[in-house]
């Protein structure tokens, strides 16, 4: 199993980036998930991803947080989560690639005192931001099998860390503990993909009632992606 997933997906919801590491190589492939097609075959990480700084831990990759989208414009913001450090991207969003790095690598612990406190300096697993009504979002991280959620982002004003499934009762319907990255459903919005190991559900979530859903799933990628992830996933 690789040791670390993260996926990251454009504001277009068209194009979803899978990258997994493992003790002996570093990859990435980009897919359409609303139609399994396979659009960048599996190749290394460092190939298409210079902001990525040298050295360890990267360029491997424990998650992606999307920044807050400012209006307009070709390119989005990004944080990017490796072991005990964190760096701010920018990835342009529509047809043509381009990453660049803005700041960063910095210790988490140090960048983000919040997330320190709430014992999530390192090792985070997932993160993504929620969309709590037209004004506001909440950013969610993930680590083993707690979360930590801020209703505040450029505060980080701290709520848990609480376990995953006291907030999320429909992942443990599906009996998921924990999960390894988590995407939002590029067809229907408060909908999200919640992967762990080679398995995937899709729940629903409003934040205003703190409702979860269990929708589809636990089901194999291998059954859901059969063309785009198959390889990439091995049996």
């Amino acid at each position: 199993m690789p040791d670390a997933v993260a996926a990251f997906q454009l504001l277009d919801n068209k194009r979803t980036w899978f990258l997994k590491s493992t003790d002996t190589s570093k990859r990435y492939v980009r897919i359409k998930l609303d139609s399994d097609s396979l659009e960048l075959a599996p190749k290394d990480i460092t190939e298409k991803w210079s902001s990525f700084p040298g050295g360890a831990p990267w360029p491997r990759v424990d998650t992606f947080l999307r920044d807050e989208p400012a209006a307009g414009g070709d390119l989005e913001k990004t944080f990017v989560f490796s072991g005990n450090q964190v760096i701010w991207i920018s990835v342009r969003k529509f047809q043509y690639w381009q990453d660049a790095l803005l700041h960063g690598p910095h210790d988490i612990d140090v960048k983000w005192k919040a997330l320190d406190i709430a014992g999530f300096s390192t090792g985070v697993d997932a993160a993504f931001f929620v969309q709590s009504n037209a004004t506001s979002s909440e950013a969610w991280f993930f680590k083993k099998n707690y979360l930590y959620t801020s209703n505040d982002f450029k505060t980080f004003v701290v709520k848990g860390p609480a376990v995953i499934t006291t907030v999320f009762k429909s992942l443990l319907d599906a009996g998921f503990d924990s999960v390894d990255c988590v995407l939002s459903d590029p067809t229907t919005a408060g909908q999200y993909w919640f992967f762990k190991d080679k398995q995937a559900v899709k729940i629903s979530y409003d934040a205003n009632t703190h409702e979860s859903e269990l929708l589809e799933g636990p089901t194999s990628i291998h059954t859901l992606f059969p063309v785009s992830l198959n390889d990439f996933y091995p049996d």
